[in-house]
């Protein structure tokens, strides 16, 4: 998701459905396709992991600056759906077979391990991980590599998803001050 303020060039500009943000999008996936041109014709697209992902859902104080979450609740700074799920692409054409669908619980921090675990590096053994290695994922070889999975926001913990469950501790409208919920 792009962050405000928006800017889109003039090749862009006015060119979407979805008004300045739209072309903001086209604009970052031309961008995109053009790095993976680059990698494709230096011949290196093989043994290249390209990653884009987003950090949250859209920023819904931005308004039409700040994306949508489609059909899901809530945003930035929400442990709703609309504020945790965002897309992630990994594309790496000798590892990770076109169309492959991860539907399981993932995180960010999921890539740091993964990113050791695939470069065969050893993970720090003097302190706790939350990140879990993803690569049996992405490489097809099983769809589930965590059962649960926990959501803080600063040191409080708002929610947990276990499968296709969910529960919410606390909740909080954006940046708000979270309000206790009685599971």
């Amino acid at each position: 998701m792009p962050h405000v303020p928006l800017f889109a060039s003039p090749d862009f500009l006015g060119k979407s459905q979805r008004g300045l943000y739209g072309d903001v999008i086209q604009e970052f996936d031309n961008s995109i396709a053009e790095i993976l041109a680059v990698v494709e014709e230096l011949g290196i697209d093989c043994d290249t992991m390209s990653l884009v992902m987003s950090d949250n859902g859209p920023w819904l104080g931005m308004r039409e600056h700040g994306g949508s979450a489609g059909l899901f609740s809530g945003g930035k700074g929400t442990t709703w759906e609309g504020g945790i799920r965002s897309p992630a692409v990994v594309r790496w054409p000798s590892m990770i077979s076109p169309g492959t669908a991860m539907s399981g619980i993932t995180a960010a921090w999921d890539i740091f391990t993964t990113l050791v675990s695939i470069s065969g590096a050893e993970m720090p053994t003097d302190r706790d991980y939350d990140g879990i290695d993803m690569s049996p994922a992405l490489f097809g070889d099983q769809q589930k590599i965590r059962d649960c999975q926990n959501m803080y926001s600063q040191e409080v913990l708002m929610a947990t998803r276990c499968d296709g469950y969910k529960v919410h501790w606390f909740t909080k409208d954006g940046f708000g001050v979270p309000n206790k919920q009685d599971p």
